[in-house]
């Protein structure tokens, strides 16, 4: 029995050697190939003949001696002139010229003077800004990076009152202090801030000083910056009705938006193309009104999306466009014995009842519409919990389609009652809302500018209206004379869909040209053709995506960069560009000129593209490589 023992003792034994040896085979043939692919590069990097320097500001691409070590361009662009951040901090920018490689796995976050909820958001945040610093690392590099540092701090410090609260709104404090030091191998961060936003777009600000240099991530020694944004609205408009955008696709708009520092997603959900809304309340208006079942937003879709977005410190404005703009998925009533809830639905020709293809307008004097218009803003009201915006729609609405289902001849007086049923449908909307609510309504409503707005009867107090109109149109001045607060949205600067030809027939489209990148950041109203005494009644602007000729497979580069020159255009608001041939400083002026901007939108650019966002090129690369010959 004894020997019995011994020998299933040492068959086990046996056993345990040959799994051991299999398992440390297979992890030194790993270790192998790992090997094998980061000794080309590494050797590579030894061998590369280029390095750059810094002249005038400029990083300028160089033949390497033999003797000189390599600099690459990413840690050249870290201590020339200006720095390669998006965008650019607004107060005080101070930086050190040294650097130290570091580990992501080094970092350790304190949270300090958080609830529970902003406790767990900023962990939230912490954990997005290892994942960006780990996309810089190549795939084909050993597990363990060299490292100066041993150990890098980074404290998190709430230094407001409401240091549990998660709502973003107009009067959120984003501002944030950024401290970065470098004592005896061991780095300190500290991120200060009243509410989670600042400070998450502190931690922003820290992941763009964070290069990949070829062999190892760095980190600038010592750092100081106060920040801070020149406007409380920073937004992006994306329709989903003419073309349906999946939630993953929304999620890197985010993604690309927090980045950028943009904090409000306008969400233009429904159109008279689509309703890809299922309202668990009215849930008839998806399954009339979606492509498809599999084009549709749940509930759960929006909740997600929402909170996602939070997290990255962006708010979602879901919009219902209403009473223009509102066809397909309102066609159930008749069969539902509500009667017609939309007029004019797919009529033809479309010519004459809207806009573009297809039509379709609620119906004004039918009690049902406002009712289920009611029931749907109770559903955003609970799956995006809006703070203090909420956005109602309103604009293009067509008298035609109106007078002929409700009127019976052509008289001078019904252009009078057409205004005035419109001006009704807009209160009898904003008393929905109320509703919606609990009679605790938002205290910025917004509406389109229309030929409704700019004749000023709608209370200015009770609704803010989003210019769309060319920038030369008198509407702007009027709507601020009127006294109402407004959000910028113009035409021909920040509607990103321009300037892609009709997609109805041959021509240019209905507006254009293209907006560049370029256009889009020089746009700057309230510094041009605004009166000064009214620069307070702007709240921000908004870049607009209607997606007739854009789906998911083009989303990412229709944005961006471009969305991103907006974001600076109203955190930043930085000046004009210096006068020909006026060379910038090195003390931070120069930081904000156009010229500038062509470098660091540039980085800005890449880095995005790190961050698994497709956007488009800005110039050849020739052009990153070797800034001082091409701008």
């Amino acid at each position: 029995m004894t020997m019995l023992l011994k020998l299933v003792s040492m068959k086990r034994l046996l056993y345990a050697l040959i799994i051991f040896s299999v398992s440390a085979f297979a992890l030194w043939q790993l270790l192998l190939r790992y090997y094998d692919h980061w000794r080309p590069s590494h050797k590579a990097r030894l061998d590369y003949p280029w390095t750059w320097t810094c002249e005038r500001y400029t990083c300028v691409k160089q033949a390497r001696t033999s003797s000189s070590p390599v600099v690459p361009l990413a840690t050249c662009q870290m201590s020339c002139g200006q720095l390669p951040l998006w965008p650019y901090p607004t107060r005080t920018v101070r930086v050190s010229n040294s650097s130290s490689a570091f580990r992501p796995s080094q970092m350790s976050v304190e949270i300090t003077n958080a609830g529970p909820v902003v406790y767990q958001a900023l962990q939230q945040a912490a954990t997005i800004l290892r994942r960006n610093l780990r996309r810089l690392i190549p795939s084909n590099v050993p597990f363990r990076l060299p490292s100066d540092i041993t150990q890098m701090s980074i404290s998190l410090l709430l230094t407001g009152h409401e240091n549990d609260v998660l709502n973003l709104t107009l009067a959120t404090n984003e501002t944030y202090r950024l401290v970065v030091s470098h004592i005896s191998r061991h780095v300190n961060v500290r991120v200060y801030g009243e509410t989670f936003f600042a400070i998450r777009h502190g931690l922003e600000t820290l992941s763009q000083l964070v290069w990949w240099d070829g062999l190892s991530l760095r980190l600038l020694d010592d750092v100081f910056i106060v920040d801070e944004p020149q406007f409380a609205y920073r937004g992006l408009m994306v329709d989903t009705s003419r073309n349906f955008m999946p939630l993953q696709s929304l999620k890197i708009t985010i993604d690309a938006m927090a980045a950028s520092k943009l904090n409000a997603f306008h969400w233009h959900l429904s159109d008279s193309h689509s309703f890809p809304f299922d309202s668990p309340r009215v849930p008839n208006m998806s399954l009339y009104g979606a492509y498809s079942p599999d084009k549709v937003y749940s509930a759960a879709d929006v909740k997600e999306l929402t909170q996602y977005a939070l997290e990255r410190g962006v708010r979602v404005i879901a919009e219902i466009d209403a009473p223009a703009h509102a066809g397909n998925g309102w066609q159930w009533g008749p069969a539902s014995g509500l009667g017609k809830l939309s007029l004019c639905v797919n009529r033809q020709p479309w010519e004459r009842y809207c806009g573009q293809p297809p039509c379709g307008q609620l119906n004004p004097d039918n009690e049902h519409s406002y009712r289920v218009l009611g029931q749907l803003y109770r559903d955003l009201v609970e799956l995006t919990n809006p703070t203090d915006v909420f956005h109602l729609g309103g604009d293009e609405v067509n008298m035609d389609c109106w007078r002929s289902e409700l009127w019976d001849d052509d008289s001078t007086a019904e252009t009078v009652s057409f205004m005035d049923k419109w001006l009704l449908f807009e209160e009898r909307a904003l008393s929905e809302l109320r509703a919606a609510y609990g009679n605790n309504p938002p205290s910025t409503v917004v509406v389109w500018s229309s030929e409704l707005t700019n004749t000023g009867r709608l209370d200015p107090n009770a609704f803010t209206v989003q210019v769309w109109g060319a920038s030369s149109w008198p509407d702007t001045v009027s709507l601020l004379q009127y006294g109402y607060k407004i959000i910028i949205s113009h035409v021909d600067a920040w509607y990103l869909d321009c300037g892609l030809g009709d997609y109805r027939k041959a021509g240019e489209g209905p507006c254009g040209p293209f907006a560049t990148w370029q256009s889009v950041y020089m746009h700057q109203p309230w510094r041009t053709t605004l009166p000064p005494s009214r620069r307070e009644q702007v709240l921000g602007g908004e870049a607009c995506l209607w997606t007739e000729r854009s789906d998911h497979q083009v989303l990412d580069s229709r944005l961006w960069p471009r969305a991103a020159a907006l974001a600076e255009r109203l955190w930043t608001d930085p000046e004009a560009d210096l006068p020909s041939g006026e060379m910038p400083q090195p003390d931070g002026l120069n930081d904000r000129n156009f010229m500038g901007a062509f470098h660091r939108i540039s980085v800005h650019r890449e880095r995005l593209v790190s961050r698994g966002v497709r956007a488009d090129a800005v110039h050849p690369e020739w052009c990153h490589q070797n800034p001082s010959q091409c701008f």
